[in-house]
């Protein structure tokens, strides 16, 4: 099967999952610092994330068709981790509309993921696609009012952040079954 390489890599989802339910967690715990608090550690979140993204699209570049969308979210997610650990105050200001559009990019990957996986009958897509409309929402909803309470919009981030984590575990366990066929 042309998609063993992800199966054998399940881990590595996994981890990207711990980590952003770890992030949300910590959102929820700090409010008050929540902007602050969230560029640094979603900065260092998804710099970590990224280069385990971006390390297992391109192991799986010889059997997996897809894998080149995730070696661009890989890219993308250590280019978003740089830019917010080096910048910020700038990122201070900015952050509701880079977090409103890194969520949006992540909830569009996870829905394209479910379906690609439902075609390979990896079972509970259903999940990853419900947790990709979810984070696509709370984009929206980060976007649409910015300003609109820190401490609502780091609530918001958090249960985004935490739900993808969640996500990423339950595929994760799906692909790992897959990997053990």
């Amino acid at each position: 099967m042309e998609d063993k390489v992800l199966f054998k890599n399940w881990w590595l989802v996994l981890l990207k999952g711990i980590i952003f339910i770890g992030l949300g967690v910590l959102v929820f715990n700090r409010p008050e610092g929540a902007i602050m608090g969230v560029a640094l550690w979603i900065g260092l979140g998804a710099l970590f994330s990224g280069i385990a993204i971006f390390f297992a699209a391109l192991s799986a570049r010889n059997s997996y068709i897809g894998w080149g969308w995730y070696l661009v979210l890989g890219i993308f997610d250590i280019f978003i981790g740089i830019y917010l650990l080096s910048h910020p105050a700038l990122t201070m200001m900015a952050v509701p509309f880079i977090f409103g559009f890194w969520l949006m990019f992540i909830g569009i990957s996870l829905i394209s993921s479910s379906f690609h996986l439902k075609k390979l009958e990896v079972p509970g897509t259903g999940w990853l696609l419900f947790g990709g409309i979810v984070t696509v929402l709370m984009a929206i909803l980060v976007l649409f009012d910015p300003l609109g309470g820190m401490i609502s919009l780091a609530y918001l981030i958090g249960f985004a952040l935490f739900f993808y984590g969640i996500s990423s575990i339950a595929m994760s366990f799906d692909l790992k079954k897959l990997g053990n066929q």
